[in-house]
């Protein structure tokens, strides 16, 4: 069975959850968006959208990925898929920090 991007990231996100279940100083002050830390920490633009604040926020996330991410990366090829993915997660965050200083978790 092939190996798709939506299924990794979907496996990723819910990896980072349990950790951030074991070890929760480390994800949110290392994996989360923190817009203060941003130019010592800069992989945070790329690592927040691997992180969800709740056990909804990952279950609703990762059932949306789920049903329309795999659909669209069936329909725009999987490497498509995961540069739309990361570059939409990079302008979110970026939009989000020109607005506030408040930490950002998820896609």
């Amino acid at each position: 069975m092939p190996v798709s991007y939506s299924g990794i990231i979907l496996l990723i996100c819910i990896l980072v959850f349990f950790l951030a279940q074991i070890a929760p100083g480390f994800v949110h002050n290392y994996l989360a968006l923190i817009p203060g830390f941003v130019y010592e920490r800069p992989w945070m633009i790329i690592t927040h959208m691997f992180v969800h604040f709740s056990f909804d926020h990952l279950f609703f996330n990762m059932l949306f990925l789920f049903f329309f991410g795999m659909e669209l990366e069936r329909r725009v090829g999987g490497r498509k898929f995961l540069q739309i993915y990361i570059l939409s997660g990079i302008v979110a965050a970026l939009a989000q920090m020109a607005v506030t200083s408040v930490p950002m978790v998820g896609a």
